[in-house]
């Protein structure tokens, strides 16, 4: 019986295969079985010792790593292999989970994300089967789950905006993720950190996501180049329920997020989740422009102080200027104090909108974040925010599943495209 997860190291380097193994050697649950410099190699190594997991070099001599792993998952599927490589390349990416791959990591990496990769790869083994339920060779385990595609759904985006920094709405947008998600565990929900240079939600869920959203709008550049098995290895899974897309490790990053990748990205995302959440930037980016005219609803983010009410009216402005609805935009103000002077009867006038409901000040809120834990997981009747939380969720789900067509009022002017978001829109 195996007590450790044994390791296949394929390279043609000598000092890299070295290099790796000192990496994983003061892992406790972690084997390295033996080493292989190409893909031919590889697969006699793998019938020889077949190991759990195969960490695969892509470029080699005799019998590249992709074709080695097409090879090996075609005779032994419960054998997962990560493709390692330096060539941080979208059709790289592509080609080894289309062979098989269930992982592919970017040279240069730390131990502890190594490590971690191997970890989650051997979770993701299918179990053993007996010779009589085998699946025919072209019909294996792996071919099977490949052939799943998109589902047909069309999913509604919900943006969650805070133009005044600290207003709160990573911690909304992520806890309306996960009640989404508790209220009806049927739909899917995905998160995602639209914020790619200082996104948190990853942190906020104790969750670190080995691609980003940079990498799923990269590939949507072309809609035909987007292949399903990537993006599911791009998505990261939260205990919660929900997935998420979390921001690059990098501010640097940002340059790469054209806006029709992200127009491609909601679209197609849209095709796979029943809820997309977007925590947003404070600052008007190629994200942010296209999360706000892809949500069916807002949520706008507010604090009683007189600079977040004015930043909130700016934003209110430009939503208004771009000729979006206000009946799709639900204004929260975030730790309201119902003995301030600052009231909502006060914001309303100001804002000329009236919030739609209050969440109080929550010293718990930092003590979830620090623990990782989503406030909506909590007692509600220890933790003032729950319930608030709560209503936030049951109102944007009752306004999705209303039947009745909701009317403006006021008849709607002609769209005038003015203002930043026009601009940048074009």
């Amino acid at each position: 019986m195996k007590t450790k997860i044994q390791v296949l190291i394929v390279d043609d380097n000598q000092e890299t295969r070295d290099g790796t193994r000192r990496l994983l050697e003061y892992e406790d649950d972690i084997e390295i079985v033996d080493f292989a410099e190409n893909g031919l190699i590889a697969i006699d190594k793998v019938r020889e010792h077949v190991p759990d997991v195969v960490l695969m070099d892509i470029n080699m001599p005799e019998m590249d790593g992709i074709t080695a792993t097409q090879r090996i998952q075609a005779e032994y599927p419960r054998v997962q292999v990560i493709v390692v490589s330096v060539q941080n390349d979208p059709t790289y990416m592509r080609e080894a989970i289309r062979a098989g791959a269930v992982d592919f990591v970017e040279k240069p990496i730390s131990a502890d994300e190594l490590a971690e990769s191997i970890r989650r790869a051997y979770r993701k083994a299918p179990p053993e089967v007996s010779p009589s339920q085998a699946a025919p060779a072209s019909r294996t385990p792996v071919a099977a789950a490949r052939e799943i595609g998109p589902r047909d759904k069309s999913g509604k985006i919900i943006t969650v905006l805070g133009p005044k920094g600290g207003s709160g709405k990573s911690t909304v947008a992520v806890n309306l993720g996960v009640g989404l998600a508790r209220s009806d565990p049927d739909k899917a929900v995905l998160v995602i950190d639209g914020d790619v240079c200082f996104g948190d939600v990853g942190v906020f869920l104790n969750t670190i996501g080995q691609y980003s959203i940079v990498d799923m709008a990269r590939m949507a550049e072309v809609p035909e180049d987007i292949d399903h098995d990537s993006v599911d290895t791009i998505i990261s899974s939260h205990e919660s329920g929900i997935k998420l897309l979390t921001s690059p490790s990098s501010p640097a990053d940002e340059a790469q997020v054209s806006m029709q990748g992200m127009v491609n990205t909601f679209e197609y995302l849209r095709t796979r989740f029943d809820y997309i959440v977007i925590d947003t930037a404070v600052r008007f980016d190629n994200v942010l422009v296209t999360s706000i005219q892809a949500a069916d609803r807002i949520v706008l983010l507010t604090a009683p102080t007189m600079p977040a009410l004015k930043d909130a009216r700016v934003m209110l402005g430009e939503l208004m200027s771009y000729d979006y609805s206000m009946n799709n935009v639900l204004l929260v103000v975030n730790e309201y104090d119902p003995d301030g002077r600052i009231t909502t009867d006060r914001i309303g006038k100001f804002l000329r909108k009236q919030p739609a409901l209050e969440i109080p000040y929550d010293p718990m809120a930092t003590e979830a974040l620090n623990q990782g834990v989503p406030l909506i997981m909590l007692d509600g009747r220890r933790v003032p925010s729950v319930q608030p939380l709560k209503e936030l969720v049951r109102t944007i789900r009752e306004a999705f599943e209303r039947t009745s067509v909701e009317v403006d009022i006021e008849p709607q002017a002609k769209p005038r495209r003015r203002g930043l978001l026009g601009s940048l829109r074009g």
